[in-house]
C-alpha cells in the first residue's frame, strides 16, 4: 500500500525554496542523509512493504515533519535512493580506476570497487525487484533518461580509462573498436561477481586468486581481438 507523505506537516534546517505543490527543495546533506537512510534499512533487513516514512525519517536523524516537507510519497524517496546509489557507486568506481596507474593495477581497482558496489546494492536491488510497492516505475518520480545518460557517461570514462592502459601497454591493437572491448571488460566484471559469491559458484582459490585469474584471462582475451 503506497505511503502519502503530506507536505507542509513540518519544516526542517537547510531548506532551499519551495517546489510544485508546495514540496520544497531539499538541502543536499539532508537529501543525501535520506538516501543513505533507506539503503541502510533495506540492507538491515527492513522490507519495503513494512517500511514507513517515519523509519527513514528516524535513520536519518531528522524530524518525521521534515522529511513530510520534501517527498510526496514513500515510493518517491525509494526510488530517488535507488538512483543515488547507482550514481555513487558508478562514480566511486571511476574515481578509483583514475587514481591508479596501469592495465592490472585499474582492472583491479575496477573489480575491487565493483565488488563492493554489488555487495552494498544487490539487496536493494533485490527488494525492489520482488516487490510491487513501487507504482509507476522509476519515471514517475525520476528524469529516467537524465539517470541512464549519466550513468553510461561515468561508465564510458571508466571503461576508456581501461582501455588506454591496455593500449599504453600493447594488451590491446588500435583498431579494436572500443564498444568491442567495453563488452570484454563487462564479461570479465560478471566472472569476477560470480566467483567470488561462493552461494552461486563454489571455487577452491581466494578472492586475490580469483582477481588476479580474471585479469590474465582478460589480458588474454583482449591480446586475441
Amino acid at each position: 500500500m503506497q505511503q502519502t507523505v503530506q507536505p507542509g506537516a513540518g519544516r526542517g534546517k537547510g531548506q532551499a525554496g519551495t517546489g510544485a505543490a508546495g514540496v520544497q527543495s531539499l538541502s543536499k546533506d539532508t537529501e543525501l542523509a535520506v538516501y543513505d537512510a533507506v539503503v541502510s534499512l533495506i540492507r538491515s533487513g527492513s522490507s519495503l512493504a513494512e517500511l514507513t516514512v517515519a523509519d527513514i525519517a528516524q535513520a536519518a536523524g531528522i524530524g518525521k515533519g521534515t522529511i513530510y516537507n520534501y517527498f510526496r510519497t514513500k515510493d518517491e524517496i525509494v526510488a530517488k535512493a535507488l538512483v543515488y546509489t547507482v550514481k555513487k557507486h558508478v562514480h566511486t568506481a571511476r574515481l578509483a580506476v583514475q587514481k591508479v596507474r596501469g592495465f592490472d593495477r585499474r582492472m583491479e581497482a575496477f573489480l575491487l570497487a565493483a565488488e563492493e558496489a554489488a555487495q552494498c546494492r544487490m539487496p536493494f536491488f533485490d527488494t525492489l525487484t520482488g516487490c510491487r510497492g513501487l507504482t509507476g516505475g522509476l519515471g514517475q518520480h525520476v528524469n529516467e533518461a537524465e539517470f541512464v545518460q549519466s550513468v553510461r557517461m561515468e561508465a564510458a570514462i571508466l571503461i576508456e580509462e581501461i582501455r588506454r592502459a591496455a593500449l599504453r601497454e600493447r594488451i590491446l591493437r588500435r583498431d579494436v573498436p572500443p564498444q568491442a572491448v567495453s563488452f570484454v571488460i563487462a564479461g570479465a566484471f560478471a566472472s569476477y561477481l560470480l566467483h567470488i559469491n561462493l552461494d552461486t559458484v563454489q571455487v577452491d582459490m581466494s578472492r586475490d586468486e580469483v582477481l588476479r585469474q580474471v585479469i590474465r584471462s582478460l589480458k588474454v582475451s583482449l591480446a586475441a581481438m
